[in-house]
C-alpha cells in the first residue's frame, strides 16, 4: 500500500496538477493477501494520512478493491469478506454499497461450489479511518465463504461498476490507482483501545 502512495505522490509532484475535490479511491489485493485484513486496515489509515498530508483539499477513500479475475487463496477471500463488512458497516463511509455488493457477490460464489474451512477467530478493527481506536470483533466461522473465486462475469463487473458510481460523487475528478505487485507490510504499531467482541452479521 505505501508503494500505492509514493506513485500517486511522486506522479503528480511536478506536472500534474490535482484540483481540489479529488477523489483517490485506493486499495490493493496482492497487499491484503500478504498481511490480512487487521493489518490491511491499519495500512488504509496510514495511506490515507499520507494522502491526506500531500492533497489537502482532495478527498481520500481506502477500499476494498473487488476480485474481478478471480482468487484461488481461501484465506483472502475470507479477508475480502471480513474487509468487506468493517468498511460496509462504518459509519460515514461514502462506498458502503459497493463493500456490500463485493460482499454478496462473492458470498454467492460458494454455491454449488466448493466452501473453504474457517473457524472463529478475533480481529482487532479501526472504528474509522481517521484514528487507530479500535475494536475487536469477532470473524466467525460461517459457511458459505468460497474456497475459490472464478473471475467476475460481465454481470457482476456491471453491478459492482454501477454500484461504485451511484457511491461515490458524480461531480468529483477521480483518480484510480491499481496494481498487482506485492506490497510490504506496515512497520508501525498503533496501539489500540478494545471493546468487548461482537459477532458480524452478513448481509
Amino acid at each position: 500500500m505505501d508503494e500505492l502512495v509514493d506513485f500517486a505522490i511522486n506522479i503528480t509532484k511536478n506536472s500534474i496538477t490535482v484540483p481540489s475535490g479529488t477523489v483517490f479511491v485506493i486499495g490493493s489485493l496482492s497487499h491484503m493477501e500478504r498481511v490480512g485484513a487487521q493489518l490491511y486496515a491499519t495500512a488504509c489509515i496510514n495511506a490515507k494520512r499520507r494522502l491526506l498530508g500531500a492533497f489537502k483539499k482532495c478527498e481520500i477513500v481506502p477500499f476494498v478493491p473487488p476480485p474481478m479475475g478471480g482468487c484461488n487463496n481461501p484465506d483472502l477471500i475470507r479477508s475480502i469478506v471480513d474487509a468487506s463488512i468493517w468498511l460496509g458497516e462504518m459509519s460515514s463511509f461514502p462506498l458502503s454499497e459497493s463493500m456490500t455488493t463485493i460482499t454478496s457477490i462473492t458470498m454467492g460464489k460458494a454455491e454449488g461450489g466448493r466452501e473453504g474451512v474457517h473457524y472463529d477467530r478475533p480481529i482487532s478493527l479501526p472504528v474509522s479511518l481517521d484514528e487507530y481506536i479500535c475494536v475487536q470483533k469477532i470473524s466467525p466461522g460461517r459457511p458459505g465463504i468460497p474456497a475459490e473465486l472464478p473471475p467476475w462475469s460481465q454481470t457482476d463487473e456491471k453491478k459492482f461498476v454501477e454500484t461504485l458510481i451511484q457511491d461515490l460523487n458524480p461531480n468529483s475528478s477521480r483518480i484510480w490507482i491499481r496494481t498487482r505487485i506485492c506490497l510490504v507490510a506496515p512497520k508501525d504499531r498503533h496501539s489500540t483501545r478494545q471493546s468487548k467482541p461482537e459477532v458480524w452479521k452478513l448481509p
